[in-house]
Parts: structure tokens; C-alpha cells; sequence
């Protein structure tokens, strides 16, 4: 089932990937602080990733869905020691 606003559907696929990274770490025994020291981004970065926002706001107001850059991707997937492909697979399907 598709969602009609493309900005719902990103913010579908980006809370997909945060729950999905926010699994793996635990599933690793890492707090946020040790995926940060471990990925060299801030606990702040890993916070917004798993809980799918950033600081930009939208013309409604509302925060901005998590975008990470490709680098912050491989960074994080790096250390929660899965490929890029395994945190993304699958996303764009998911409900």
C-alpha cells in the first residue's frame, strides 16, 4: 500500500531505517553512545536517525524525517558490522 504524499512515505522509510538501526544495536548490546563513538558521529545524530527527524522544518512546520547522507549510512553500517544494503533492503516496501 502506497501512501498519497510523498513526504508520508519518506517519513514512512526513514522511521523504517531508524527502528531497523535502533534493532541492531541493541541486538549488539551498544548503547547510542557506543554506536557514536563507534561510527565517529554524535549521539545527537544517532538519536535522529533511530527516531526519524532532523532539525528541518517543513512548510507546515513539522520536523523534517531523518536524512542521512550516504556517508553517515556506511559510517553507522560499519558499525553495527551489516552492509549498507542490509540496513536499506527492503524499505521502500515496508508498511
Amino acid at each position: 500500500m502506497t501512501t498519497a504524499d510523498p513526504r508520508d512515505r519518506l517519513r514512512d522509510v526513514s522511521a523504517a531505517l531508524g527502528q531497523r538501526v535502533r534493532s541492531r544495536r541493541v541486538s549488539l548490546g551498544l548503547t547510542q553512545e557506543e554506536l557514536a563513538h563507534r561510527s565517529g558521529l554524535s549521539r545527537n545524530q544517532v538519536q535522529n536517525l533511530e527516531n526519524n527527524r532532523n532539525n528541518a522544518r517543513d512548510a507546515d512546520g513539522r520536523t523534517g524525517p531523518a536524512n542521512p547522507r550516504f556517508d553517515t549510512l556506511w559510517s553507522v553500517s560499519e558499525a553495527l558490522e551489516v552492509t549498507v544494503s542490509d540496513l536499506l533492503q527492503g524499505l521502500d516496501d515496508s508498511e
